[in-house]
């Protein structure tokens, strides 16, 4: 029997009772940045799932909404205009890498953003503008889109470098398209007890995944299917 090097990690949890964690967390496969909200008592179950290198813990504008106003991928971490310059210098020192800032309007950047470090989709309403700095900062090609009339592409869809959990209610068409542009197996699903707004209820990368707390026994095996690579 071949023996695997790595086992895809999902854990449950919740901060200060709220399951949606994507709200205060946000993960690429080299970093992690967290709101001051989320307790420390999750802190080793954070780290042994998602095995961050380096680690930010701070708050945007003041917010604890750390999760909500990010995305990243290993190179880039896009944050709404907005940010206070001090936030934007601690994360610059403590995870070394960019960040773009982009326009207020789509301040809740991980509902208007799907990235990983091989290609992004955003809201088709983002402006151009806004594009060219987040591919010029992220270093990968970006394409506005919308998901069966969803704009907010972010909100509904999780990709890692290894996988995709995709809108429960996309089209097939759609999961076709998404396939051949991530180069994965997307497969549909929700979280915390029905919820398809994905990305406020999960963090993952291509080591692990944090699911909130409601999330379904079914549902968890849907997301290790989709994200795992397995």
């Amino acid at each position: 029997m071949r023996r695997r090097d790595h086992v895809y990690k999902i854990a449950k949890i919740e901060v200060h009772q709220n399951p949606f964690i994507g709200l205060y967390l946000t993960a690429s496969d080299e970093f992690l940045l967290s709101s001051h909200y989320a307790p420390s008592r999750w802190t080793s179950v954070i780290h042994e799932t998602l095995k961050p290198k380096k680690t930010c813990t701070v708050n945007i504008a003041n917010s604890h909404l750390t999760g909500l106003f990010t995305i990243a991928n290993s190179q880039c971490v896009i944050v709404p205009r907005f940010i206070e310059e001090s936030e934007v210098k601690k994360i610059k020192h403590e995870l070394e890498v960019n960040t773009c800032k982009i326009d207020d309007r789509f301040s809740a950047v991980k509902n208007n953003v799907v990235l990983t470090d091989k290609i992004c989709l955003v809201n088709e309403d983002l402006p151009k503008s806004d594009q060219n700095r987040i591919s010029d900062c992220s270093g990968v090609e970006v394409i506005p889109w919308k998901v069966n009339g969803v704009h907010m592409v972010g909100a509904v869809n999780v990709a890692t470098n290894k996988g995709l959990l995709a809108f429960n209610n996309a089209l097939q068409k759609e999961i076709k398209w998404l396939s051949k542009t991530f180069g994965v197996k997307p497969v549909r699903g929700t979280c915390n007890f029905g919820t398809v707004t994905t990305s406020l209820g999960i963090t993952a990368n291509s080591h692990g995944a944090l699911v909130g707390s409601m999330t379904t026994g079914f549902e968890t095996a849907t997301i290790y299917e989709a994200l795992s690579g397995e």
